[in-house]
C-alpha cells in the first residue's frame, strides 16, 4: 500500500495520468459509436464562438492541483479473496452433497441401480477442480470486465461453473438444460466478438444473416424442450435434430470468416513488407496472432460443447460415470480457456493499475447531469430569434465537401497552404473568407447554394488548432478511430489526403453531416473586415487580408436587440441555442470534441459553454485527442480550470456566457467532473478507449489493411504507419 501511494505521488508530480483517474467506469456515454440520424442531410422541417485564438497554457508548476486520493489497494484484494472464498467453498459443498448422495448411472435420474461415488475418486476431484476454476475464471472476469462483451464473456463462465456444480450434486436433468444454453452462449459471443472483425470488413449484412441464424436456433431449442415435457424425448430429438445442424453452419460461417481475416492480413503483410517499415509489420503480425488465437479459442471450445451435447443428446453415450466425468473436465477447462482466447480476456491479466481499463459497474442507473442550467429560454427570444437560430443550425457541410475543400486550399493560388503549420483561423482568413466574398455567405451557404442541410454531429474545436488536426479529428471519427495522429500524418500532403478521400469513398462515408462553426458561420456578418491583432501568415510573414465587401456587421449588442439585449442577427452567440435546437430534432445528435495538441480548447469561452450544454441535455460526447502522449503530457495544464478565467477572441463573448451562469462556483466544479471524474469523465473516457484499442488491436489493423487492398495507392498507409507510442 505504501509503495502505490508514493508511485501515485510520483505519477502526479512527473505530470502524467493520476492513476486515480481510471477508476471504476459506467457505461460512458462519450464512448458511443457514430450513430447517423434519420434525419442526416434533410431540412429541419419541424424547427422555423467563432473566433477562437491562441493563447499560452498556464505552466504545470503555476496551476494549482487538487489533492488526490490515494489509491485504496485493499479493496480489489478483498474482492479477489471473496471471489475465491466463494469458488471454494461452492464447490466444495457441491461435491461434498453429491458424494453422501447415491449418483444414478443414467441420465435420465430414474430412481434404479446405483453406484455410490467413492471420496478417492480421481475423476471426481478433477471434475472439482475444473469447475473450480471455471467458477474463478467467471467471477474474476466480472470483477474487472470493463466492456459488455467482456461481461457477456463472465456470464458465459457463469454458466459453465453452474453447470459443473450440477455436475457435482448429481442434478443430470438441469446440466442437458445447460449444455444447451452453452451451445447458444458461445455463438453469441462470437457474435459479439467478431462484429467488430466484420465491420472492420465491410461484412454487416453477413453478420445480420448470422444474426437471425442464432434466432431460429434459440427458437428451436425452446420449441424442443417444449415438446420433450409435452410430447416426449422422440419428437424433441428431431427439432433440436434442426438447431444442432443450424449451428453446424454457423460454425462453417465462422471458418470462413476466419480465413478471410487471416487472407487480408497476409495480403496486407507482403505490402508492408515491400514498403520496409518495421513498425507496420509488427502490427500486422500482432494482429495475425491474435486473429489465431480468437479463432483457435471459438473453434476449440465450440467443438467440445457441439460434441458434448451431440454424444449425450442423440446418442446417449457416457452410461458410465468415469468416462462422462472425464470428457466434462475436458469440456469445462476448453471453454474457460477458449472463452479468454476469443474474449481478449486473457491480456486483462498483463494490465495492472492505471494501465487496466476501468470495470464497468455490477448495477447501472443513469442520472440527470448535474451541470447547471445555463438558462436557456429559446421560445422567449422571440421569433426573429428562433428564425436565425434555425438558419444557423441547418448550414451543415458533407464530409465529401470538407475534403474537397482540403484538397483546393493546396492550390498555391488559394494560400501557401502548410499543413503542419496554418490554423484554423489562418484558413479562414486567407481561404474561406476569399473564396465566399462573391456571394458574401457561409461557405456551407455557398456549397448547398442555400439548401438547408441538418448535420447529425457538431464538431467543437478552437480556431488556434492545426486545421489539418482539425480535418483529421472529423475523418478519425468517421472511420471509427479514437485518436487521430494516424490520419493527420496521411493528410500531411496531398498524396496521403486523396488516399483519405478513397478510404472515405470505400466504406460510403463522404455523406456523413457536420457543424462546423468555421465552415457554418457567415464570416462577411462578422470578422471579414477587420484584423484587429495583426494576425499573419506563419509561412509568408505577409498580414492577414481583410475584405472590403459592403455586408453589414453584427456583434452580440448590435441592433435589432431581443428582450435580453442580445443582438438578433449575430451569428456568433447562438451556438449553445443551435445545439439545443439539433439535440432536440434527433436523439442521435452527437458532439465531437476535437482537441488540439496543447489542449487549449479546455480553457476557450464558447467551447467550455459547448460541452456544458452537450453534457447538460445528455448528447452523445466524442473525445478526439491526437495520442496518448499528447494528454499525458499536457493534461495538468487543465486541473485549475475555471469558467472565470476563459477566454475568447471577442471579450464580450465571455460576459456573453458567464451571464447565462448563475452559479459559477457550481458551474467550475461541475466542469471538473465532465473532464476529470474517474467514472464518467471525458478524459478518462477517452483513456478506457485508448486502452481498449489496444486490446482491440485487431479490428483496428484490419480496418486499414482491407481498405489498403480496396484503394489505389494502399501501400501509403503502411509506409507511414506509425510506430507505438511508449505508454
Amino acid at each position: 500500500r505504501q509503495f502505490s501511494i508514493q508511485r501515485h505521488a510520483f505519477f502526479h508530480g512527473a505530470m502524467t495520468a493520476p492513476a486515480t483517474l481510471l477508476g471504476r467506469s459506467g457505461a460512458v456515454n462519450v464512448l458511443t459509436a457514430a450513430k447517423g440520424g434519420a434525419c442526416e442531410g434533410k431540412p429541419l422541417e419541424c424547427l422555423e464562438n467563432q473566433t477562437e485564438n491562441h493563447t499560452e497554457p498556464h505552466l504545470c508548476s503555476s496551476t494549482p492541483k487538487p489533492e488526490l486520493e490515494a489509491p485504496r489497494c485493499w479493496i480489489p484484494c478483498c474482492q479477489h479473496g471473496t471471489v475465491l472464498m466463494v469458488v471454494i467453498l461452492g464447490t466444495y459443498f457441491s461435491a461434498a452433497n453429491g458424494i453422501f448422495r447415491k449418483r444414478y448411472t443414467n441420465m435420465d435420474g430414474d430412481i434404479g441401480g446405483c453406484c455410490l461415488v467413492r471420496m478417492d475418486d480421481a475423476t471426481l476431484w478433477a471434475l472439482a477442480l475444473s469447475v473450480g476454476l471455471a467458477g474463478w475464471a467467471a467471477l474474476w472476469l466480472w470483477l474487472v470486465a470493463p466492456t459488455g462483451h467482456l461481461l457477456d464473456a463472465a456470464r458465459f463462465l457463469m454458466i459453465t461453473w453452474l453447470g459443473g456444480l450440477c455436475l457435482l450434486r448429481a442434478e443430470f436433468q438441469w446440466r442437458e438444460t445447460l449444455w444447451w444454453v452453452e451451445f447458444l452462449g458461445l455463438q453469441y459471443l462470437a457474435l459479439e466478438r467478431f462484429e467488430a472483425i466484420w465491420s472492420a470488413l465491410g461484412a454487416t449484412s453477413c453478420l445480420r444473416c448470422l444474426a437471425g441464424m442464432w434466432c431460429l436456433e434459440v427458437v428451436l431449442v425452446v420449441c424442443g424442450f417444449i415438446v420433450k415435457q409435452t410430447a416426449g424425448r422422440l419428437p424433441a430429438i428431431w427439432v433440436l435434430g434442426v438447431a444442432y445442424l443450424l449451428g453446424g453452419w454457423v460454425l462453417i460461417y465462422f471458418m470462413m470468416m476466419f480465413c478471410g481475416t487471416v487472407f487480408t492480413l497476409q495480403r496486407a503483410m507482403r505490402t508492408a513488407r515491400k514498403e520496409a517499415n518495421t513498425a507496420a509489420m509488427e502490427a500486422l503480425l500482432a494482429s495475425r496472432r491474435d486473429a489465431f488465437l480468437q479463432g483457435i479459442g471459438f473453434l476449440a471450445s465450440y467443438a467440445t460443447t457441439q460434441t458434448l451435447s451431440y454424444a449425450n443428446s442423440f446418442l446417449g453415450l457416457f452410461e458410465e460415470y468415469h468416462s462422462y466425468f472425464a470428457a466434462q473436465c475436458v469440456n469445462i477447462v476448453v471453454n474457460v480457456v477458449g472463452v479468454l482466447l476469443l474474449s481478449n480476456a486473457y491480456k486483462l491479466l498483463a494490465c495492472c493499475g492505471s494501465a487496466r481499463p476501468p470495470a464497468l459497474p455490477w448495477f447501472r442507473c443513469s442520472t440527470c447531469p448535474r451541470i447547471p442550467d445555463l438558462r436557456h429560454d429559446i421560445a422567449g427570444k422571440g421569433s426573429q430569434w428562433i428564425a436565425k437560430t434555425v438558419d444557423l443550425a441547418t448550414r451543415g457541410i458533407f464530409l465529401a465537401d470538407l475534403i474537397a475543400f482540403y484538397k483546393q486550399i493546396f492550390d498555391p493560388a488559394i494560400m501557401s497552404f502548410k499543413p503542419s503549420v496554418h490554423t484554423t483561423n489562418d484558413v479562414v482568413r486567407l481561404a474561406i473568407i476569399p473564396l465566399t466574398s462573391s456571394t458574401c455567405s457561409s461557405y456551407a451557404e455557398l456549397l448547398n447554394r442555400r439548401h438547408k442541410v441538418v448535420p447529425s454531429k457538431m464538431v467543437t474545436h478552437n480556431w488556434s488548432n492545426l486545421f489539418r488536426d482539425l480535418v483529421a479529428s472529423v475523418v478519425a471519427h468517421a472511420l471509427g478511430e479514437h485518436s487521430f495522429d494516424f490520419v493527420a500524418e496521411l493528410l500531411s500532403d496531398m498524396e496521403g489526403t486523396k488516399v483519405v478521400e478513397e478510404a472515405l469513398l470505400v466504406r460510403g462515408l463522404l455523406e456523413k453531416t457536420y457543424w462546423i462553426c468555421a465552415f457554418a458561420v457567415n464570416q462577411h456578418a462578422g470578422i471579414c473586415g477587420e484584423n484587429p491583432k495583426r494576425d499573419i501568415d506563419p509561412v509568408t510573414q505577409v498580414p492577414h487580408p481583410t475584405c472590403p465587401c459592403s455586408t453589414p456587421k453584427f456583434f452580440n449588442k448590435d441592433p435589432p436587440l431581443n428582450k435580453n439585449g442580445e443582438s438578433i442577427h449575430c451569428e456568433m452567440n447562438k451556438f449553445d441555442d443551435m445545439m439545443a435546437l439539433l439535440a432536440e430534432h434527433n436523439s442521435w445528435f452527437e458532439e465531437v470534441v476535437a482537441v488540439d495538441a496543447n489542449l487549449d480548447l479546455f480553457g476557450r469561452a464558447w467551447c467550455v459553454a459547448e460541452l456544458a450544454e452537450a453534457y447538460r441535455r445528455g448528447m452523445d460526447q466524442k473525445l478526439m485527442l491526437k495520442s496518448k502522449t499528447i494528454l499525458l503530457r499536457r493534461q495538468c495544464t487543465l486541473e485549475g480550470l475555471q469558467v472565470e478565467n476563459m477566454q475568447a477572441s471577442r471579450p464580450e463573448d465571455v460576459q456573453h456566457i458567464l451571464a447565462k451562469i448563475p452559479d459559477k462556483q457550481a458551474f467550475n466544479q461541475d466542469l471538473k467532473k465532465l473532464i476529470f471524474d474517474r467514472q464518467e469523465g471525458l478524459l478518462a473516457a477517452w483513456k478506457k478507449a485508448d486502452v481498449l484499442q489496444q486490446m482491440e488491436e485487431l479490428s483496428h489493423v484490419l480496418r486499414w489493411a482491407d481498405l489498403s487492398r480496396e484503394i489505389e495507392d494502399g501501400g501509403l498507409i503502411w509506409r507511414r504507419w506509425p510506430a507505438p507510442a511508449p505508454f
